[in-house]
Order: structure tokens, then C-alpha cells, then sequence
């Protein structure tokens, strides 16, 4: 190999990684004609270029002082400057993540793709959207030569500050000075960065801010965290979903049960409370029904695992099936206000017309699964005008897609393509204990 030219050099190391010359061309933020002078040895290499096809190719010290030697001809280079420890973050060591693995692969190969600009994680609060980018983001940074950046937009209240936040965590400008959207975009112009925007539902009305960054910034990716889709064009949407439960009525082995992603968060928080918890053939059920009264969602499997501090899980589970059965709002909304839950649906809630929230307490009546045909019978009036009765289709169709892409009625497609609908336990406890408090405010 170290007879090669430079540019057969760097041909084998693209061919070794299965990279076209387009996708490599793309990555490196260079045209693919340079890149095919460079293989042809008609251009010589410039220090960007060197640096850029050590980070992009991820080469090893040997690889790297290789690629270097075979370049000195024409320019050398101090390969301390490419180590890709050096790539810009304000991230942190994340704790490995439970049960996310394909959703991870997914992500990541979304990433990886020129055309794949804006990526969306969006689901259910609760179900570790951040977590889950956080996750991603600490993954990806070595493929990022100029940086992976997280914004927490938490604790911003003002849409205006979106801009200086980006600005202040990326360190553009001095303390203090004011950054304009065009001083970020020359900034960023030439730069192969993401930027990880967690929390953006409070900000939908500034949209168009991402899509500037995007039509203005070539090499810019953005990874969102939201509690809905941001319609924007060129958006994936990656679903977050909380974890498979069992089922009850058919438990799996003991051996297969603690393989369950579900039950695996259970057992590692609940040993963070109880050191010498774990799952026995005596309690499996037991854990089994808790993660299933809260529907596998992680934060809240987390929390009531942490109650083995001060109760068995006897006592965990009776409390959770009293409260779900006894119709007390303040016992309903104990467990959705210690997993933060219930800002997150209040949010949904409110975010709703006046007939959604209004469908939002109708569907919750249906204990389990349910068709579009069956709350169309108690939703819709019966009429002898087939044209009216089309319209109030369309308008229930309508005003459900908006509960399902808020994420307070989940949809599954059966096999035969027939669309089934139902609503997470703790949600339906919600739906429920608003539809209470509607009554009373009627009467």
C-alpha cells in the first residue's frame, strides 16, 4: 500500500468503507469532481482536505500517518491538528440507554445520509426523546468534524433567544455581543456541524428559523427533540415509542421476561433503590403488571421502580390499580406530576381546539382497542343525509389525526390493513380525569 500514489490511496480507503464517490464527496463538503481529480493525482491536496479525509474516514494513527506520508510530497501536515478528539461539543458521557438499540441504527443511518437535512424525534412525554439524542449525539461526534452541539430550549421563554443560544453554546462572538441570524449563518456556512435543538414544541412558531438554517447552511444537520411534528419540508420524523409490555394473559419465561427492554428499566432502577432486588419467578408477575399499568413508558417505569425505597411491589401495584380504578383526580394525577407527565399533556391538551379536547375525553371511554367504526356510532348522530353524514367522516377523521400526531391516541395496523386505535394508561387516566372535571363544570 505504501507504493501507492495519494490518489489511489484514497480510493481504497473510500472503496474499504463502501462509500460512492457522490456520498464521498458530500461528506468531505468538496464537489465530486475535485474528488475525482484528487483520485486521478491531477489535483494536489490542501490541508482542509487532509484534515477532512482523516476525520470523515475515521483512520486510525497508523492510517492517518500513512495517508500523510503519502502526501508529503506536496503537503505536509502537523497530524496533531485532525485527532478527532478535538471535534468541537458541549456534550457529555451519557449513561448507555436501555432497549433503543434499532432506534439508534435508524437515527444514526438517517444522519449519515446527504439528503437527510432535519430529523424529528417526537413522541409521548416521558419517552426519552432527549435521552435518546443525547445518546445519539455522543455517537456521532467523531463523523462531525466541525461539532455536535446541544441547545436546551427548556428554560428559554422567548423565541428571540433561539438564535443567541445557538450562538452562546457554539461560542460565535464575544459574551454579551448581539449575533444576527446572518452572523450565524456565515459562521456556519462551510461548516459539517449538528446541532441537537431539544424541547422545540414551545417554539413552532419559529419554524422558519430551522428551514433559514437549512436552505442557508449547506453542511448544517439538525436533530429536534419535540412533543409533535414540525410540518416543516424535508422533515424525517423518527417515532419514539414507549417500550413493549407483556402480555398478561400469556407471560413469557422468566429467561425471556427480563430480556424485555420494559422490564430490564424496571429492574435497574428498582436495584438503584433496593440493592438486592431481582426479578424471581416469585415476582415476575408482578413486575410484569406494573410495567403494563403504565404502558412501558420509561420515565414513569422509572419512578414508581423507585418506590421500592418506602413500598414492596404489592404496595406499588395496588396503588397504581386504585387510582386508575377509584376515579380520584388527585390520586389519577400523583404519578403523571412525579414523571413531569402531566406538563407534558397539559401542554398536548391545551395545544387542542375546543373539539378535539372534547373527542380527547369521548375516546377515553373505550377501555381497550377500538375502530374508526365504532367511535363513529357514539360520536355521530344518526342521519338519513349520506352527505352529512360524509362531512362529520371527515371531520372526526380530522380531529383524531390531530389526538394521534399529538400522541394522546396511539394507532396500530393489523395485518389485514384495518387501523385499530387505543390510548396509553396513564393518558386515558388523564382523558378521564379532565372529562370529570368538565362535568362538574357544567353542572
Amino acid at each position: 500500500m505504501a507504493s501507492m500514489s495519494f490518489g489511489q490511496l484514497v480510493r481504497q480507503y473510500r472503496k474499504a468503507r463502501d462509500l460512492t464517490r457522490v456520498k464521498f464527496a458530500d461528506q468531505l463538503g468538496y464537489a465530486t469532481s475535485t474528488l475525482r481529480h484528487i483520485e486521478n493525482d491531477t489535483l494536489q491536496p490542501s490541508q482542509h482536505l487532509l484534515k477532512r479525509l482523516c476525520v470523515v474516514l475515521q483512520m486510525s494513527p497508523e492510517e492517518q500517518a500513512l495517508l500523510l506520508r503519502t502526501a508529503q510530497n506536496t503537503t505536509p501536515i502537523d497530524i496533531t491538528h485532525i485527532a478527532p478528539a478535538l471535534v468541537p461539543t458541549n456534550l457529555t458521557t451519557t449513561i448507555p440507554l436501555v432497549g433503543r438499540d434499532e432506534d439508534m441504527i435508524t437515527i444514526n443511518d438517517l444522519l449519515h445520509q446527504p439528503e437527510v437535512r432535519l430529523i424529528t424525534l417526537t413522541g409521548v412525554g416521558g419517552v426519552g426523546k432527549t435521552s435518546l439524542a443525547r445518546q445519539i449525539a455522543t455517537q456521532i461526534v467523531p463523523d462531525f468534524a466541525d461539532g455536535v452541539f446541544l441547545i436546551d430550549l427548556d428554560n428559554l421563554s422567548d423565541s428571540q433567544m433561539l438564535v443567541p443560544s445557538i450562538a452562546r453554546v457554539m461560542g460565535i462572538g464575544a459574551p454579551y455581543t448581539s449575533i444576527s441570524i446572518t452572523d450565524l449563518h456565515t459562521y456556519l456556512y462551510h461548516k459539517h456541524a449538528v446541532l441537537i435543538l431539544d424541547n422545540f414544541e414551545k417554539f413552532l412558531t419559529a419554524t422558519t428559523l430551522l428551514t433559514d438554517l437549512l436552505q442557508q447552511v449547506p453542511y448544517l444537520r439538525l436533530l429536534v427533540t419535540s412533543r409533535v411534528r414540525l410540518h416543516i419540508k424535508g422533515e424525517h420524523v423518527v417515532l419514539v415509542k414507549p417500550f413493549t409490555v407483556p402480555e398478561l394473559d400469556r407471560l413469557p419465561s422468566l429467561e425471556s421476561l427480563i430480556t424485555m427492554p420494559a422490564i430490564t428499566l424496571f429492574a435497574n432502577q428498582a436495584q438503584i433503590a433496593q440493592p438486592t432486588f431481582a426479578i424471581t419467578a416469585t415476582n415476575a408477575e408482578l413486575v410484569a403488571r406494573i410495567c403494563v399499568r403504565v404502558a412501558g413508558i420509561p420515565l414513569a417505569l422509572k419512578v414508581v421502580a423507585s418506590r421500592l425505597t418506602t413500598m414492596s411491589l404489592e404496595q406499588i401495584l395496588t396503588s397504581l390499580d386504585q387510582h386508575h380504578q377509584s376515579g380520584n383526580t388527585i390520586s389519577t394525577s400523583s404519578l403523571l406530576m412525579e414523571t413531569g407527565m402531566r406538563d407534558a399533556l397539559d401542554w398536548n391538551y391545551h395545544n387542542l381546539d375546543s373539539t378535539s379536547q372534547s373527542l380527547f375525553m369521548q375516546v377515553a371511554l373505550f377501555a381497550d382497542e377500538w375502530t374508526m367504526e365504532a367511535l363513529e356510532s357514539i360520536v355521530i348522530r344518526p342521519t338519513s343525509v349520506s352527505h352529512q353524514h360524509q362531512t362529520d367522516h371527515w371531520l372526526l377523521l380530522k380531529h383524531l389525526t390531530m389526538l394521534c400526531e399529538a400522541h394522546l391516541v396511539q394507532s396500530i395496523t393489523l395485518p389485514d390493513g384495518s387501523t385499530r386505535f387505543f390510548m396509553l394508561e396513564p393518558i386515558r387516566d388523564y382523558a378521564l380525569e379532565r372529562g370529570r372535571q368538565h362535568l362538574t363544570q357544567e353542572k
